[in-house]
């Protein structure tokens, strides 16, 4: 499933740079 492959990429891109950017906003 290469589809499959392709879009878990890409979700896996966008929590990635979802998380980086909650780091920013949000320091710990």
């Amino acid at each position: 499933g290469g589809t499959e492959f392709n879009d878990l990429a890409s979700h896996r891109a966008l929590v990635a740079k979802r998380d980086k950017l909650y780091a920013i906003a949000y320091p710990d």
